[in-house]
């Protein structure tokens, strides 16, 4: 495991980015209104990063998790990287919808909730090959674990 990693509990980083994307969807005014960084679309690109991030960071946790248990860290596509981006998109929605009910001067979105989605998808597919990479979990293959405590119990 890369050594950065070692003492950093797991859920730290979905829990930060849950975090802030409540703060940045749901204050009334989360960043001050400046001219430098705004552009046509600038809140949809913040929306899919946001929620592209999301799948990510849990991506990230479930490894590390995975890796500190002593089981190797799956990489390529899964049926978990679905339920992933399947939580990314339903948390999406649950915010849009609060936004809606929420009388913060807030507005809900449908283009919002599609940059969502969007977002999701595409990071929860593309997190499953990048994060084994950075954590580099090296775990013995579970045959050969077993086989040794065989070898060791005969």
């Amino acid at each position: 495991m890369n050594k950065y990693f070692r003492h950093i509990p797991a859920g730290i980083f979905s829990a930060l980015v849950v975090c802030a994307i409540l703060y940045l969807t749901l204050a009334p005014q989360p960043l001050p209104e400046t001219e430098d960084i705004s552009f046509f679309g600038f809140d949809k690109v913040g929306h899919f990063f946001m929620f592209g991030g999301l799948c990510f960071a849990v991506t990230f946790d479930m490894s590390l998790a995975r890796c500190r248990s002593g089981w190797p860290v799956q990489s390529g596509r899964s049926m978990l990287m679905w339920a992933v981006a399947g939580g990314a998109i339903v948390f999406g929605g649950v915010i849009e919808l609060l936004q809606m009910w929420m009388a913060l001067g807030r507005t809900a979105e449908w283009a919002d909730f599609v940059v969502d989605i969007l977002g999701a998808l595409l990071f929860a597919y593309v997190s499953p090959f990048i994060v084994p990479y950075i954590i580099r979990c090296r775990v013995k293959s579970v045959k050969y674990i077993r086989i040794t405590k065989l070898l060791t119990i005969c």
